[in-house]
């Protein structure tokens, strides 16, 4: 138990280190929830605005008005 300060101060800081890293997973799937809402929403204006939808591609689509 001599060591007890350096067990603690590295526990610690371990501790700030792993929510660090935490913090880029908890922004990145924020902005994938906003990403995917919006894209929700366009696809739906898309769908609804009676226009005739061609999908080129899994990526692509060209829509003829």
């Amino acid at each position: 138990m001599q060591n007890r300060g350096a067990i603690w101060t590295f526990t610690i800081l371990l501790t700030v280190a792993c929510l660090y890293q935490l913090s880029f997973s908890w922004v990145t799937k924020g902005l994938e929830n906003k990403a995917l809402k919006h894209a929700e929403k366009e696809w739906s204006n898309v769908v609804n605005s009676g226009e005739e939808i061609i999908v080129l591609g899994r990526d692509t689509m060209q829509v003829l008005g």
